[in-house]
């Protein structure tokens, strides 16, 4: 814990750092974490060529596109000056591709985008074409995913692909320090259990509108690592709520049940987005003990810190809900069937 504490330096609740060596559980420029920890069957964290590829072609299409949109970016158009005059066209011509056949899909609802992304991330770093259609990816997609990869290989992997691996080495350690107790108590509020299997989480230059998304079957969850907030404490947060995701879902898990039979009873319609709230409000409540009652840092959880719950009056009826109703479940002092039964009626 002294080395943990050594490595941040807090401001008003604000982590600054870890500037931290690599030693105990991050040691090693690696991409995972490392074995033996109790995080070790958690999450497996990697930075990938063609994922990586493919979510920053997605990123500049965006970018470009009229008019811009820049929502989960860091908002700059990527600059070609350097490239030869083959790798400028062909990079040029995957953006305009992704531009005209893509950016209107999008990356988390659109299944075969999903499945996409996880043929991607299996290939390794040289295949060629036809190791991509052999893969499943698409002959169009294939081709211009192919005669980027030079491209993007020789100018933009070596940075992001550092980029990412600092945000690994950065942060694991609080992972790897939190996870057991995470884990073990969002399963408890969510009345679920954690994925058997270790949660692959691809550390990305972009990830998408929201900074991070998650799929399931397999659980899978896609982070930026260049956004200020999916860094510091903010890190462990983010990854825990995307965690979540694999537990709690709109038709998926505990928490959705319970909301559609309290609803039901009342003769009401489901709050619509209702367990994202939960999700947003219980990863950030738990988040915050854990830190204060180990290190008495003063955390502000993710959703207050970003202003989530004041976007419209819809959030702030949430918020003051969850407070009510919610918390009193998670200290222990309500039922969660009663808990969501009074969320339901609140918010009807």
């Amino acid at each position: 814990m002294t080395t943990l504490l050594a490595c941040l330096t807090l401001i008003a609740g604000v982590a600054l750092g870890p500037e931290c060596p690599a030693d105990g559980a991050a040691s090693g420029a690696t991409s995972r974490i490392s074995s033996g920890t109790a995080a070790d069957s958690l999450f497996r964290f990697q930075s990938r060529f063609w994922p990586n590829l493919h979510h920053f072609a997605y990123e500049q299409a965006l970018l470009t596109a009229d008019p811009p949109r820049n929502r989960g970016s860091t908002g700059e158009v990527a600059s070609t000056d350097g490239l030869s005059a083959g790798d400028a066209a062909a990079w040029a011509v995957a953006v305009a591709f992704y531009r005209d056949s893509l950016i209107e899909r999008d990356l988390l609802f659109d299944d075969e985008l999903v499945a996409l992304d996880g043929i991607l991330g299996e290939l390794p770093v040289g295949a060629d074409e036809d190791a991509l259609l052999e893969a499943g990816v698409p002959e169009s997609l294939a081709s211009i995913l192919s005669d980027a990869a030079p491209a993007y290989r020789r100018h933009w992997w070596p940075s992001h692909d550092a980029a990412n691996r600092r945000w690994i080495e950065r942060h694991q350690q609080l992972v790897v320090h939190y996870g057991g107790e995470l884990a073990a108590d969002l399963a408890g509020a969510y009345q679920a259990e954690w994925p058997s299997q270790v949660i692959d989480v691809d550390i990305l230059v972009y990830a998408n509108w929201a900074g991070a998304y998650t799929s399931n079957d397999p659980p899978h969850i896609r982070l930026s690592s260049s956004l200020e907030e999916n860094a510091d404490w903010w890190a462990l947060e983010m990854v825990f709520h995307e965690a979540s995701h694999t537990m709690v879902g709109g038709r998926r898990g505990a928490v959705a049940a319970a909301i559609r039979q309290a609803a039901e009873r009342e003769g009401v319609e489901r709050p619509r987005w209702l367990w994202h709230a939960i999700i947003f409000y219980t990863t950030g409540e738990l988040v915050r003990r854990a830190l204060q009652k180990d290190t008495a840092v003063f955390f502000v959880p993710y959703a207050i810190k970003q202003g989530l719950w004041h976007r419209d009056d819809e959030r702030q009826a949430e918020l003051a809900a969850l407070q009510e109703h919610w918390q009193p479940y998670l200290d222990g002092t309500t039922d969660f069937e009663s808990a969501i039964a009074a969320l339901v009626d609140d918010l009807r």
